[in-house]
Order: C-alpha cells, then structure tokens, then sequence
C-alpha cells in the first residue's frame, strides 16, 4: 500500500520527529549532518545559502536524522532530516 504521509493537497500534515536528535550526536555526526544538509542547501543563489545554513546551524541540536533500511552498498534506504 501507499504509506506516504505527504502529498499534494495535504500542506498541513503535521510529522512526528524520529531518529537520533543532533544533540545526541558527537561532534562529527554533526558536522556530517550539517554537510548533508549544505548539499540541499547550496542548490539555492550564494546569498539564500548562506542565510539557511545560519539558520540550520542554529537550529542544529534539535533537528533529528532517521535512516531508514540497510547500509550496504547497493542496498535501498531512505533518510529523512527534520527540525
């Protein structure tokens, strides 16, 4: 069946955290994190970039990463960052 909790016409859907709180992360899983999301974040015009990652580094400690699946190589997963 279809699990997706989000889609068109359902802007208000409200999402639960799961995963592991950056807070409970050690200084490298967190610059990881914030790595990750610089990714996403740099497809933005320098300037934007800049302002979101500011924002994203201050809200860093209460913003959760979930995998989901296995860690081989060719493996399918699915992760999900949210704050």
């Amino acid at each position: 069946g279809n699990n997706n909790l989000t889609e068109a016409f359902k802007d208000n859907v409200v999402l639960d955290y799961a995963g592991l709180r950056a807070s409970e992360m050690t200084a490298g899983q967190r610059e990881s994190l914030a790595s990750l999301i610089g990714g996403y974040v740099s497809n933005m015009d320098d300037g934007h970039a800049r302002v979101k990652m500011s924002e994203v580094k201050k809200h860093l400690d209460r913003t959760y990463f979930a995998w989901i699946g296995a860690t081989d190589e060719n493996a399918v997963f699915y992760y999900r960052i949210h704050s």
